[in-house]
């Protein structure tokens, strides 16, 4: 099976839908394919990580049986426009906030007094029919900010 970036973020993103994201978080695919191997795991597709090869071209291939197969392309359909946002990207997001506006703006630290600890509902700004969202405050504002629109929330904690 050829594993493309855009498939194993669609796993990810799986993972995260099943609260376990925090078993991949630390874990990156530079010199093997540690992610994506303990990705697949939790998704109870269970291969020895000699069978990952990291393709230059596009990804990795992987070898599985066809029924192994069968079910990670079927999650990947699932997840294709699901995006997993990690902890660092998280940061980043922060961090670009502090250089638009300045880290003593009021868009800034209104941001730094907001957590993500629980969901809060909001309603949606860009589409105020009464539409509520329940969002992670600090990021949802801080992408609001940014003017980053994303339509459909689902938080791992």
């Amino acid at each position: 099976l050829r594993v493309t970036p855009h498939m194993a973020r669609s796993f990810y993103a799986a993972v995260a839908r099943r609260g376990r994201s925090e078993e991949i978080a630390q874990l990156s695919n530079v010199q093997k394919a540690w992610r994506l191997h303990k990705a697949m795991q939790v998704l109870e597709v269970d291969v020895d990580i000699d069978e990952i090869r990291f393709c230059n071209y596009d990804g990795y291939t992987v070898c599985v049986a066809a029924k192994q197969q069968a079910m990670l392309q079927g999650i990947h359909e699932q997840e294709k426009n699901s995006f997993y946002l990690t902890r660092e990207m998280g940061s980043c997001i922060y961090e670009e906030v502090g250089a638009r506006y300045g880290i003593r703006s009021r868009e800034y630290q209104h941001m730094q007094s907001l957590n993500n600890e629980c969901l809060e509902p909001i309603g949606d700004p860009w589409n105020p029919q009464g539409r509520r969202l329940s969002v992670p405050p600090k990021m949802f504002y801080a992408l609001k900010v940014l003017n980053i629109r994303i339509p459909e929330w689902e938080f791992n904690g």
